[in-house]
């Protein structure tokens, strides 16, 4: 369905680009995009104040983006005082932290969450369940975190 038209004033070169050959050259540009948004968000990424992305070498920082997968969420996604084997990144929606009953924060596109219990091996010190559904989060497991940033556990 085409959203614009486009005019021409005066005389113009065009160069026509198939759908085959854009893909060919520039690949899937949805995976592309979810790619960048990713790695936007990690490099925004602190731990207790610490930038964590920009200390992972560009090797880690790949193998780190590739373990991401994308998964929405409803209800209850961390429970405090429970272990938890995940760290999520908000990708859409809100995602409400609530410590001893208490709302302390909503997290929205970027955001992240479930880091501590991984990093310092303690149980969930807040519970972060959705609050405007569907959530969807990029997820990475305990191993593939703690294999990628464990190392950085001393600059925490």
């Amino acid at each position: 369905m085409r959203k614009a038209n486009v005019v021409a004033v005066g005389n113009v070169t065009i160069l026509k680009l198939t759908r085959d050959v854009f893909h060919e050259q520039l690949g899937d540009l949805e995976g592309l995009v979810a790619e960048n948004f990713k790695r936007k968000v990690l490099e925004g990424m602190t731990i207790e104040g610490t930038p964590i992305f920009n200390k992972l070498t560009v090797e880690d920082q790949i193998k780190f983006t590739s373990s991401l997968t994308e998964k929405h969420l409803e209800g209850v996604i961390i429970e405090q005082g429970h272990a938890s084997e995940t760290f999520y990144i908000v990708k859409s929606g809100v995602v409400g932290v609530v410590h001893d009953g208490k709302e302390i924060a909503q997290l929205k596109a970027g955001q992240f969450f479930g880091e501590r219990t991984l990093l310092k091996d303690e149980p969930a010190n807040a519970t972060g369940k959705t609050l405007a559904a569907p959530v969807t989060c990029y997820v990475c497991s305990r191993e593939s975190f703690t294999a990628i940033l464990g190392p950085l556990q001393a600059l925490i």
